[in-house]
């Protein structure tokens, strides 16, 4: 299926495909192929720019008085009508106080729920400076060191060679620098929730060697992230059977109730829980909202799973800034242990897998990856630390200023395509109100949204019903976990608890008109091989094979 049209438009799998922050790179490039207009003063980074504030140009003071935080809350309010958003909550802090935190829109539509500040929100990937700060509280308690040899603490570990086995460290695991890289599909397959802590570790053996030198290459690593407590865990005595319930339980203890996150649980499901939380939704092509399933990420919990409000975020933010000591005074962990996972490692280039897009990069000198957070330096100076989260159904962004004390989160119920790029433009009108950074961002940001339903639009237009008898021999089982079958009078493409309905755009290709952002708007074909074996593929996905129907 021919899916790009003429050249210097808009390519419909790079415009509709993707999730979080890999969904921005494809998104931006594709609605705007030559870049936005940006100002000319601010197209070539500094090149004396330097973690930790050592640009050319001497940072800005800042302070958020209540001038500042009414123009900000003015264009989180345009911010959210422009990207059409179901809900948000967005927080400020500064120094060891939230000083803005505001809901908006409804938290379920079935309902009209209100958003809150207390409403849980599924913050995906921001779970993995969570991670790296329960790590930092095992160095201070003597478990390990940055420095433990994996294989140290697992006898049974495995690299993918014998060099790796031997040298990877906990911090190798934490930094994206380990030479060790995912196939670009984890996370949509991740969330079937099928793998478990310990089958998770033996898939290590597995990753794809990228390169041999420690931070010489960055490569986002989900699997390695999950795996860095699951082993120190192992080391101090822990059932693998075990490993997934020890790290909901220490998460609680040592890092959520130490800082007041109140509302802050470990789990894909809220509603056991009780209390106030958000119902994700997608948009599908015809542009209907509808609910997300609250998928499952099983083992890789420890890369994406936390559920927090925004006010948790907030004390957690000011925990981070404070070095480890909780709004409250309490020391969760050792300022030692807290700044070393802010040092920042491997350099992230433009447009990689879940890095920046340059277009977002005008006023930016460099990017590197700590422990569970982009190391981001401004071309006037300014530092920031931050990092996003994406799963079906929710975007999320937390960053701040290490050397001011300030900083935001915003949280969304929205796929993370949208919602990511919401949270995107309301962190560059937090930057362009302290120093003028990202200025015209949020404006360029607002045009997406209406070249996506003109994309889609065009999808839809070219769409047919569904041939039942045609279809009828491919129904049923694949490998990958997927399953073609009838829904009533639609055709589903299914993976674990999510279902994804077809449309024909031709005698064998289809198109995926709902679901997450990993494959909404991807063509799907069916074929027979040679030999007669049934196959389906969707693009960007390696093909599966059909393995039973009825």
């Amino acid at each position: 299926m021919n899916t790009t049209s003429d050249a210097g438009s808009l390519t419909r799998r790079t415009l509709l495909a993707g999730g979080g922050v890999i969904a921005l790179t494809a998104v931006l490039a594709s609605c705007f192929p030559a870049g936005p207009s940006q100002p000319s003063a601010s197209a070539s980074p500094s090149p004396s720019a330097s973690p930790g504030g050592g640009g050319t140009a001497a940072p800005a003071a800042a302070e958020l008085t209540d001038e500042l935080i009414a123009t900000f809350d003015a264009a989180v309010i345009q911010a959210f009508e422009d990207f059409g958003l179901v809900g948000a909550a967005v927080a400020l802090f500064q120094g060891d106080e939230i000083v803005y935190n505001k809901g908006f829109g409804r938290r379920d539509l079935s309902t009209g729920e209100s958003v809150t500040p207390n409403t849980r929100f599924r913050i995906g990937s921001n779970t993995k400076s969570m991670t790296s700060l329960l790590i930092a509280k095992y160095v201070d308690d003597g478990l390990v060191t940055w420095d433990t040899r994996i294989v140290d603490l697992w006898p049974d570990f495995v690299a993918p060679t014998p060099e790796l086995t031997e040298s990877l460290t906990l911090h190798r695991l934490l930094g994206m620098g380990s030479g060790l890289a995912e196939p670009e599909t984890i996370e949509f397959f991740a969330s079937g929730g099928g793998v478990d802590a310990e089958q998770l570790l033996r898939t290590i053996p597995y990753l794809e060697v990228i390169s041999t030198t420690y931070d010489d290459t960055y490569a986002y690593n989900n699997t390695l992230v999950a795996a860095a407590p699951y082993l120190i865990m192992l080391a101090d005595g822990t059932d693998p059977s075990e490993l997934e319930e020890r790290y909901a339980r220490d998460i609680a203890d040592l890092v959520f109730t130490p800082i007041g996150m109140d509302d802050a649980v470990f789990a894909s499901d809220p509603r056991p829980y009780g209390g106030e939380f958000a119902t994700g939704y997608q948009r599908d092509l015809e542009q209907n909202a509808e609910r997300s399933p609250f998928v499952s990420i099983g083992g890789y919990g420890p890369a994406g799973m936390v559920m927090a409000s925004s006010t948790d975020m907030a004390r957690y933010l000011i925990t981070q800034s404070k070095s480890g000591v909780a709004p409250d005074g309490t020391v969760v962990a050792s300022a030692e242990n807290v700044d070393r996972t802010h040092q920042p490692g491997v350099v992230v280039p433009p447009d990689a897998q879940n890095a920046l897009p340059s277009l977002l990069l005008a006023d930016t000198a460099s990017t590197n990856y700590a422990l569970g957070w982009f190391d981001e330096i401004f071309n006037d100076g300014q530092r920031m630390l931050w990092h996003a989260g994406g799963i079906d159904g929710f975007g999320s962004l937390m960053g701040f200023l290490p050397e001011e004390g300030i900083g935001f989160v915003a949280l969304t119920n929205y796929e993370p395509n949208i919602g990511g790029l919401f949270n995107f433009s309301v962190q560059s009108s937090f930057l362009d109100m302290l120093f003028g950074l990202n200025a015209d961002l949020p404006a360029t940001l607002a045009t997406v949204p209406a070249t996506l339903r003109e994309s889609q639009s065009e999808v839809v237009a070219s769409t047919t019903a569904v041939d039942e008898g045609a279809t009828e021999p491919f129904l049923g089982l694949y490998s990958d976990g997927f399953e073609l079958a009838r829904g009533g009078e639609e055709l589903e493409l299914r993976h674990d608890i999510r279902r994804m309905r077809l449309r024909a755009t031709g005698p064998d290709e289809f198109v995926i008109m709902n679901g997450p952002s990993a494959v909404s708007g991807r063509s799907v074909a069916l074929s027979t091989d040679a030999g007669g074996s049934r196959q389906m593929t969707i693009d960007g996905f390696p093909a599966v094979t059909w393995l039973s129907g009825d």
